[in-house]
């Protein structure tokens, strides 16, 4: 049992799914998300490209795309990507359903 500020925190899940948990235990499930201070940068590129008959990888596309342009046009992020990426790409890490790939 995970505790969050003393009570109990349990999320039974029916299947794979992406889901939000904020700091007040608010859980949220959607198709897709963006947090910070960056999100409605990311939020910008996410609604022109995302479809619901995304390749994998057109989806990392996709978010690596949303990471760098939050990163770049949000002041308070620096308009630094940081990754071990050669090519300057944020690294992502994709949920499957047979489990997490990077």
């Amino acid at each position: 049992m995970v505790m969050w500020r003393g009570n109990p925190l349990c999320l039974l899940l029916q299947g794979p799914g992406l889901y939000y948990v904020d700091s007040d235990g608010t859980r949220l499930t959607n198709n897709l998300f963006s947090v910070g201070s960056g999100a409605t940068f990311a939020y910008g590129v996410l609604d022109s490209g995302y479809r619901w008959d995304l390749e994998v990888e057109e989806a990392i596309q996709l978010g690596r795309r949303a990471i760098y342009h939050a990163t770049h046009r949000d002041a308070y992020s620096g308009g630094v990507v940081n990754c071990k990426s050669p090519c300057h790409v944020p690294r992502v890490a994709c949920m499957l359903e047979a489990g997490v790939s990077k």
